[in-house]
């Protein structure tokens, strides 16, 4: 197959899962498909599905405008990346626990192929740790899907809230590790720091989301996993910001930041597919940014500059991530900020002046020395900032209580950056990220959901 034509076919195939969609946003309806009702195998969809898929289709069209800008447009990279399309599709249809199973197995196989490519000793061993965390994870949430059949003689989701606690603990550690959780989610700075910028965004941008779409559900329908799941959430938004304030390597810097708002994500889970879908393009849009720099440290861009071009992408998606007025992110903590308990509330607002101080990194750095002989490439992102814009058009959120406490947050963040975080020069140690480590805290977390189950 010629590279042209394997680059159109997988920009094409990205159109479907945008249509159908656009379609779920108007029937705005439930609607299930059921394969085996004895097991309680099925298909669903909704509202809540559709914003998923919608983050899918804007991030995988972006990832492969970057691919053919990048000339590389081999077509076993296209082949992978229509696969791992399909395969996340897939995964956040699935309304059942085995099938889920199955469209987590094909997108782990996938994105490890991508990780590992450029085929360099580094990034080889970086799709090989991926894929040996993930297929512990894998290993957790089977062992836990069979036990759940064991006691209900049903794979449906719903089933999770009837059986026994060991069950629940082991799906959800399995899902913890794989959505990038709390400290098990400390592979994910690791995957980012070798991986090329286009597979980072892929990975944060809506890979991630995979695991945590199916844990907001099992949150919702289990009301005593449910109340563990928040508190994890909540530790997690506030873990990735503890971390990212001492980075200095942006796309590190970005995966903290990941750990960080797939926590906000489960704080909150009613309001959290929508608040996936702004998180996923901004933080694509920051990777396919962070692959054009000229330098990942953030002292070595302070003197080098950045292209003006580039500067005023990465705002934009900064500021949609730190929930900047009249955008997308905004949008999206104005509707999950109500739904927070009030024990939750108020350190979320901290994890919020957090993420506002950490992305400042990335937006308070000074123009290049001198003009580039050949402006930064922004195409690539068009996808990803028109839906940060549009959907940021949302009368009913511009309140003067709501948009008082939006610039209130980012000023605050800013301000702690300006005055303090800028001239921090501590370095935290990486050795929680060594894969031994990672599986320590896999099996702790184990040992831990067990016993907050029994306890529930």
């Amino acid at each position: 197959m010629q590279p042209r034509l394997a680059g159109l076919l997988s920009l094409l195939s990205c159109l479907p899962t945008a249509a159908y969609a656009a379609w779920l946003f108007h029937r705005d309806s439930t609607t299930a498909w059921v394969l085996v009702d004895a097991f309680g195998v099925m298909l669903q969809t909704d509202t809540r599905t559709a914003w998923l898929l919608l983050t899918n289709a804007l991030v995988c069209v972006a990832v492969v405008l970057d691919f053919r800008r990048r000339n590389d447009t081999a077509p076993f990279l296209h082949t992978l990346v229509i696969t791992l399309h399909a395969g996340i599709n897939a995964a956040f249809i699935c309304a059942d626990l085995f099938s889920l199973y199955v469209a987590l197995e094909l997108t782990t196989i996938t994105a490890s192929l991508l990780i590992g490519h450029p085929l360099t000793s580094g990034s080889v061993w970086n799709a090989f740790r991926y894929l040996f965390v993930s297929n512990i994870a894998m290993l957790f949430y089977l062992i836990g899907v069979v036990l759940v059949y064991e006691s209900t003689l049903s794979f449906a989701m719903d089933g999770v809230s009837h059986s026994p606690p060991v069950a629940s603990a082991l799906l959800i550690s399995g899902l913890l590790v794989k959505g990038g959780v709390f400290i098990p989610g400390l592979w994910l700075p690791f995957a980012h720091s070798e991986a090329e910028a286009p597979v980072s965004a892929l990975l944060s941008g809506v890979l991630v989301k995979i695991a945590i779409f199916p844990l907001m559900t099992i949150a919702l329908g289990a009301p005593e996993a449910g109340v563990i799941l928040r508190w994890i959430g909540v530790a997690s938004a506030l873990f990735g910001v503890g971390f990212a304030l001492f980075e200095t390597d942006v796309k590190r810097l970005l995966a903290f930041s990941t750990i960080s708002q797939v926590g906000v994500m489960l704080a909150a889970p009613v309001a959290g597919a929508f608040y996936a879908f702004t998180h996923g393009i901004a933080k694509s849009c920051l990777f396919l940014s962070a692959g054009k720099l000229p330098a990942r440290e953030i002292g070595a861009l302070r003197t080098t500059g950045v292209d003006r071009r580039l500067r005023a992408v990465m705002t934009v998606a900064v500021l949609s991530l730190s929930g900047a007025p009249f955008l997308a992110g905004y949008v999206a903590k104005s509707a999950l900020f109500p739904h927070l308990t009030h024990l939750h509330a108020p350190w979320m607002t901290a994890g919020a002046v957090g993420t506002a101080l950490i992305l400042a990194k990335l937006i308070f750095l000074p123009g290049p020395a001198a003009s580039p002989s050949t402006p930064a490439p922004v195409m690539p992102v068009l996808p990803l900032l028109a839906g940060m814009l549009f959907f940021g058009i949302a009368p009913d959120a511009v309140t003067m209580k709501e948009l008082g406490k939006a610039l209130l947050i980012l000023l605050t963040g800013w301000g702690l950056y300006g005055l303090i975080f800028r001239r921090v020069g501590i370095r935290l140690s990486r050795r929680p990220e060594d894969l031994r480590h990672l599986i320590g805290a896999m099996v702790i977390l184990l040992w831990v959901l067990m016993i907050l189950q029994e306890a529930a």
